[in-house]
């Protein structure tokens, strides 16, 4: 039915939002169930795990070519074990806010030559990326955007824009059962005239390797 498929998606985007945002220690029912992948990174750069290698102000608009220093900083500043890693294997995942000021920054970098410009963005080799940076594949993630201005989200009011440059096989999120992530039950009761929709499953995230990724935010 159309309501289930409405569900469906929602429950999508409310997956990705917690295994994102998820913060045990947080006080929205909607974000505590667990600690998702930015509360953990954050913690693992206090420990001196995680490598941060930019700062975004937060409630300060993005200076010109901010994001590109930020994409230099996170490449220049990681661990030996993520560089040494085929382009092929890694990605920056960014904030919207993020990967419209970096494309800015393209499409106004009018002086050096179209080697220089292609070496930039594509780095030396085959890219397959719609926007890279030295040929690594740049994502925004709107929805991180969406989730960091809702008021209940844990870094509301401290952070707006984030950068991960990390590899695909690094994060890992799972549920008890594969089949959990769009598993729910739905029933119309007559009597009252509403319709009910119960999901229960387990999930939870972790991250690999301290040295296989660099952030900022």
């Amino acid at each position: 039915t159309i309501i289930n498929e409405q569900v469906n998606d929602a429950m999508r985007l409310d997956t990705f939002r917690i295994f994102s945002f998820g913060d045990t220690g947080g006080a929205s029912a909607d974000y505590n169930m667990l600690d998702g992948m930015w509360t953990q990174l954050i913690a693992g750069v206090a420990a001196s795990c995680v490598n941060r290698t930019s700062t975004f102000t937060y409630g300060v608009a993005l200076a010109d070519g901010e994001a590109l220093a930020a994409c230099k900083a996170a490449y220049e500043g990681s661990a030996i074990i993520l560089k040494q890693l085929p382009k092929s294997m890694k990605y920056i995942a960014v904030t919207g806010a993020v990967y419209e000021n970096l494309l800015s920054s393209y499409e106004s970098n009018t002086t050096g030559s179209d080697l220089q410009f292609t070496n930039l963005t594509n780095g030396q080799g085959e890219s397959e990326a719609n926007l890279s940076y030295r040929g690594i594949k740049v994502v925004p993630v709107y929805a991180w955007d969406d989730s960091l201005a809702d008021a209940d989200n844990p870094l509301f009011g401290t952070v707006d824009n984030l950068l991960i440059y990390t590899t695909k096989d690094n994060h890992a999120a799972g549920f008890m059962k594969q089949s959990d992530s769009e598993t729910f039950q739905g029933k119309y009761d007559w009597k009252d005239e509403k319709y009910y929709i119960r999901g229960h499953y387990a999930m939870g995230y972790t991250y690999l390797h301290c040295d296989l990724q660099s952030i900022g935010y």
